[in-house]
């Protein structure tokens, strides 16, 4: 069978280089099961051109996206781009489609394929709102009662299957439909994360001479950059052992820079994917302050592996993820909260370190790679 991937971007270019990023990974791994399936993949992705390009285990498609620049454009190019990913998996007879996400199933869906759900994103009331813009776009050209959560349920009903990666989508489906909601097409596949082989990351644990807070998100409004930024910058003043590392980059890259650019106990930089491990196993707290729009966070459960306490809120799917005072700690998105769930990291090591040790026992046993592949691999089995 020929199955179709709508995605947004998968390789870096058209010499078949994979790009750097935690969906690409997540892609990459998903190509590869349905290769082991039996099954022929083909993707499609946003380029400056189109290109054609074949790799082992998936034929990937570039489709021209335009740059024209303003806001409104960005959604208009999305909607060419779904009707023309559609046209090219029509020429490569697909037989099935799975859509990589939300907006890669707008305005063109068709029912009885697979839909990927990472995550509520509609959540947002700080400043930029999917739900407007995308409800803004609608009332152009579909029914204006449509918005990005009725879009997602629409989804979820027309479905063959949806994958959630969190239990919050598939809660909120739940209360939503009522009557309506069957939880046979619907299922929980968390994200996954490579585990180290060796037990390196335990040499920080002992007799640590101060405590990292690692901050590895882009630093943008929804993952609360800010938000950590102000608790961290109290916690410089009042706990000495302390340093912290924000590895990412984004729009509040220069805030950070203005903020800490002079404390030797502050480290801003951006970090390839691929040199994140060695972060992980130097830090001992992994911050996930995420203050809208978040799934089964991939930074938290790699740093889970990696024997990190994390520090995180209650938003999204990042409560699959920790259970308070077992693994880690789960507070409301706000600084106070955030500064009490640190302290009590620094006044406590014995105990912050049987939390990174059942964090990572967590991890391996649950949302290792191994494991993903058999939850895919029978999720797909079941509709394909």
């Amino acid at each position: 069978m020929k199955i179709g991937i709508v995605a947004e971007r998968f390789l870096a270019d058209k010499t078949g280089e994979v790009a750097v990023g935690g969906v690409q990974v997540w892609l990459s791994e998903l190509v590869k099961v349905i290769r082991s399936l039996g099954h022929e993949a083909i993707l499609v992705q946003k380029y400056k051109e189109d290109f054609e390009v074949r790799l082992e285990d998936v034929k990937v498609r570039g489709i021209r996206y335009g740059t024209e620049a303003g806001f409104g454009n960005f959604f208009t190019l999305d909607c060419r781009y779904n009707v023309r990913a559609h046209r090219v998996l029509d020429s490569e007879k697909a037989e099935c489609i799975i859509y990589g996400n939300s907006l890669a199933a707008f305005p063109i869906y068709r029912p009885g394929n697979i839909f990927l759900q990472h995550g509520i994103y509609w959540d947002g009331s700080h400043g930029f709102s999917w739900r407007r813009v995308l409800r803004n776009v609608v009332k152009r050209i579909a029914r204006p009662t449509t918005t990005t959560a009725n879009h997602d349920l629409k989804l979820y009903r027309k479905s063959r299957l949806t994958i959630s990666v969190d239990t919050n989508f598939i809660n909120y489906a739940r209360a939503m439909l009522r009557g309506k909601f069957d939880p046979s097409r619907i299922i929980y596949i968390p994200n996954f994360a490579e585990i180290p082989e060796n037990d390196n990351w335990k040499k920080k644990w002992k007799d640590p001479k101060e405590i990292v807070f690692l901050f590895p998100r882009r630093f943008t409004p929804y993952r609360g950059t800010l938000l950590w930024a102000d608790a961290a910058g109290e916690l410089l003043k009042t706990t000495a052992e302390t340093r912290f590392v924000f590895d990412g980059e984004g729009l509040y890259g220069p805030e950070l820079q203005r903020r800490f650019a002079d404390n030797p106990r502050v480290e801003i930089r951006p970090v390839n994917p691929k040199d994140m491990p060695a972060e992980y196993e130097a830090a001992h707290v992994v911050v996930v302050p995420t203050v809208f729009s978040e799934g089964t966070s991939l930074s938290c459960i790699e740093g889970m592996a990696y024997g990190c306490v994390p520090l995180v809120t209650d938003v999204g799917g990042l409560a699959n993820l920790v259970f308070p005072d077992y693994n880690g700690y789960v507070v409301r998105p706000d600084v106070d909260e955030l500064l009490s769930a640190s302290r009590a990291i620094t006044a406590d090591i014995p105990k912050a370190r049987t939390m990174a040790e059942n964090s990572h026992e967590i991890a391996r046993s649950s949302f290792g790679l191994t494991r993903w592949r058999e939850r895919m691999k029978e999720a797909l089995l079941r509709v394909l």
